[in-house]
């Protein structure tokens, strides 16, 4: 629902991905980053927002643009969560027109 509502249910939940949306409600979506970032620096993030992608600290590894398709995300989820922490940082970025 919005930022605050995700960052309590990640503490909740402690997953092995997120997907976040950079147009939150409450608290961004780059400050739910930083405090990701911060608080589980292994954490896959995939962001996604409806703009091109524009300069953020390191914290995520992709950017899908809106709209894309479940088989983009399914993908970027499958890469970041094999990534791990070893890419941690790494932006692959996944084109979409």
């Amino acid at each position: 629902r919005d930022g605050f509502d995700g960052l309590r249910q990640h503490r909740l939940c402690h997953p092995d991905l997120v997907v976040l949306d950079l147009n939150l409600p409450g608290i961004d979506g780059r400050e739910v980053l930083a405090t990701l970032s911060r608080d589980r620096p292994d954490l896959p993030v995939i962001i996604t927002s409806g703009q091109k992608r524009t300069p953020l600290d390191d914290g995520y590894h992709a950017w899908l643009r809106k709209p894309y398709s479940a088989a983009v995300l399914i993908k970027a989820a499958r890469d970041a969560v094999l990534a791990g922490s070893s890419e941690r940082g790494h932006h692959d970025s996944i084109a979409h027109p």
